[in-house]
């Protein structure tokens, strides 16, 4: 093939042949020596033509990696920041705590601190008798130790942990059995039973009673008459057949039982203050 190009280009242009596709394989200039102007020409010309027309030749391997680079000259100093704000007091004026108090200022915004109001002399913070219409609760236990051998009574007292203002009336205290209902007297026939109690609508996990009425819920009984549970005036210590059947500070109940047996019941009370009305038989 070198053979019919050379015939045909001749010795001279043979050479600028050579040359121009050297120059165009390499992708550099260079200056030729011994080349006239024309032939120069030639060469440019033959290797723009030729250059660019073959594929690129496969990737050779990475070479190793380089040195680290020496250390980039330190960054400017930031800004300095802004001082926070601090926490502050001060006097609250009369139209901010009636009693005075104290301001807070802070980030966040200012709080007011105020005295509470002194209540008139010689009343302390807790309330003296439960209030009209409150509710007080707790709970009850007849033990098998309420009574000798020989007795036939065993007795249950209450105290009310906050005093009432008024004694209830004997007909304002009741005894829930342990099937929800209310034991009374028939005074017509002169005996006792259950019935359903109106003022007592609770039960032992929730003792409840309406206003000016006391509830005693029972969860069990061992031993007890339920038929013969009746309320005694603990300042008497009479059956509360008229009058009161309470005291200010608490009440007492008494059962009846065989001379030889062993009580034992208990439950939870409840006992609601008269309204501001009173209250009335």
């Amino acid at each position: 093939m070198l053979s019919k190009l050379h015939s045909r280009l001749g010795t001279a242009g043979f050479i600028v042949a050579i040359v121009a596709l050297i120059a165009a394989v390499a992708g550099t200039a260079f200056a030729a020596t011994g080349l006239n102007s024309k032939q120069k020409k030639e060469v440019k010309s033959i290797a723009k033509s030729v250059a660019g027309t073959g594929a690129p030749g496969p990737a050779g391997p990475a070479g190793p990696a380089g040195p680290a680079g020496a250390a980039g000259p330190k960054g400017d100093t930031g800004v300095a920041g802004k001082d926070g704000t601090g926490v502050t007091t001060a006097a609250a004026n009369l139209a901010e705590c009636a009693a005075g108090g104290v301001k807070i200022n802070s980030a966040s915004g200012a709080t007011k601190v105020c005295n509470g109001e002194e209540g008139p002399a010689g009343q302390t913070g807790f309330t003296e008798t439960l209030p009209p219409g409150q509710t007080e609760t707790g709970t009850w236990i007849l033990p098998t130790t309420a009574k000798s051998p020989n007795e036939t009574e065993s007795f249950v007292s209450f105290s009310f942990p906050i005093p009432l203002a008024e004694k209830l009336p004997v007909n304002h205290s009741h005894f829930i059995d342990p099937n929800g209902e209310e034991i009374i007297v028939n005074l017509d026939l002169g005996e006792f039973e259950s019935v359903p109690s109106t003022a007592c609508v609770g039960n032992v996990a929730e003792p409840s009673a309406i206003d000016g009425h006391l509830c005693v819920y029972s969860k069990n009984f061992s031993f007890v008459s339920t038929a013969q549970s009746n309320f005694i005036n603990p300042e008497t210590f009479t059956r509360a057949v008229n009058g009161s059947a309470t005291a200010l500070t608490g009440a007492l109940l008494a059962f009846e039982v065989a001379a030889d047996a062993s009580p034992r019941s208990s439950g939870t009370w409840a006992m609601t203050s008269c309204p501001e009305a009173g209250c009335t038989p």
